[in-house]
């Protein structure tokens, strides 16, 4: 039940922050302080053999107050912010590749669940026109990681269009938890599929984002949202794993307070 209601409250965040980037074009880095409020639905895929697609109904929440912001999965504080650079110490309580023995496969289901995993850091952006970079160190008690990104904004009367590519470094410890076998999982009964522990290394992941948004009225917007994020070949060796990328839909609804 604990690992459920994990898993409930990290959608319910993730899936916000799929209307976050909807804005005017003068609310921008310096946008005014903002509370949103919506509900949609998302679709996603796994990782892990045997895990299906998971579809549900979430509500959602979008904050903006002086330096602090709450942001899906992200919390943060800025401490420098200005229209073309800023800084920002961060928070990511749900991250991870969660998942436990009664989602994956029969004949896999003596491994030890892996749970979310609460990373923090900092961010730096930079914007040059309607391009932004961001470079994104996260520690944590599983693992580092290392993310880049890079995003560019089209901006119509009522309407914006956000495409965004990603490169995530995860080193050896964080790949491990994840997708490595343990001697003791590897020699469960109930784990009758594995021959033999694994350990994984260093890998990474590429990412494709685009983010769509609306405006019905001056308070009601629609959103929707796709992206796709892949592992290195190597992730594959894991005898957990089935597929080495991810996919996601999302369609929202919200209203700007």
């Amino acid at each position: 039940m604990k690992n459920v209601f994990r898993h409930r409250l990290t959608s319910f965040l993730f899936c916000s922050f799929l209307f976050t980037p909807f804005c005017q074009a003068e609310n921008a880095v310096n946008g005014p302080d903002r509370f949103r409020v919506g509900i949609g639905f998302k679709s996603e895929s796994s990782h892990f053999i045997g895990v299906e697609n998971e579809t549900m109904v979430i509500p959602r929440v979008d904050i903006k107050y002086a330096g602090f912001y709450w942001r899906g999965p992200k919390l943060g504080y800025r401490v420098i912010e200005n229209k073309n650079f800023e800084i920002a110490a961060v928070l990511r309580p749900f991250e991870g590749f969660e998942v436990n023995s009664a989602d994956i496969r029969k004949g896999y289901k003596g491994i030890n669940e892996r749970e979310g995993d609460i990373q923090y850091g900092f961010n730096a952006s930079f914007s040059l026109g309607n391009f932004k970079a961001g470079i994104t160190p996260l520690w944590s008690a599983e693992g580092n990681n290392l993310e880049l990104s890079l995003k560019y904004k089209i901006i119509g009367e009522s309407y914006i269009i956000k495409p965004e590519i990603t490169y995530q470094r995860y080193d050896d410890d964080s790949m491990n938890y994840y997708f490595g076998i343990t001697a003791k999982e590897a020699n469960d009964p109930l784990s009758y599929l594995i021959d033999s522990p694994y350990t994984a290394k260093s890998n990474g992941t590429f990412g494709l984002k685009v983010i769509g948004a609306y405006l019905l009225s001056e308070n009601w917007f629609v959103m929707g949202r796709l992206s796709y994020d892949k592992f290195g070949s190597d992730v594959l060796d894991s005898p957990i794993v089935n597929s080495a990328s991810t996919a996601s839909f999302a369609l929202g609804v919200g209203y700007n307070f």
